[in-house]
């Protein structure tokens, strides 16, 4: 009796952990979507208008959007890696004796991993700011999409999330 309720035990604090990683996560990337590198910075980079409104000359534009660039190609390994080792966590969490320590190992791979991810995004935020200012990168991330909850969905829509088409 006391090996199973050790094992719920060990199944409902990893689980709660995994839940808090997600959250936590999910949370790092909206933060640094919301402070000027994120992929809704693009369209705004596009508009003559708005590089005049805010001084941001082509050439500078094309630095922030490389930035970006380079940001999201760094982060896409490590998207992956994080992916396999999920999965190599599931594996772990269903094994017919679960080993709690190498779960712990995982788990801090997992958030290191993440912890990784958060910095490509302060790394970006920084470049972008020594660039251009601190102060145009904040009017230029409130004149791009995404200030509201329709302009949000759209764009997600538009990737492939949400309903699609409907969105529009």
């Amino acid at each position: 009796m006391l090996r199973n309720s050790t094992k719920i035990t060990v199944v409902l604090v990893v689980g709660l952990a995994l839940v808090l990683a997600v959250w936590s996560a999910d949370a790092f990337a909206r933060q640094g979507r919301g402070h000027g590198h994120g992929p809704g910075l693009g369209p705004a980079l596009d508009n003559p208008d708005v590089l005049a409104e805010l001084g941001i000359t082509a050439e500078q534009a094309d630095q922030l959007k490389e930035i970006q660039r380079a940001m999201r190609q760094e982060i896409a390994p490590i998207k992956a890696e994080i992916e396999v080792a999920e999965v190599d966590l599931e594996k772990l969490m269903d094994a017919a004796s679960p080993d709690r320590k190498a779960i712990e190992n995982k788990l801090h791979q997992i958030a290191d991993l993440k912890v990784k991810i958060h910095m490509l995004h302060i790394d970006a935020k920084l470049k972008a700011d020594e660039l251009v200012g601190k102060d145009v990168m904040d009017k230029l991330k409130g004149m791009g999409p995404g200030r509201d909850g329709k302009q949000r969905g759209q764009r997600h829509g538009n990737r492939g999330h949400g309903n699609g088409a409907a969105g529009r």
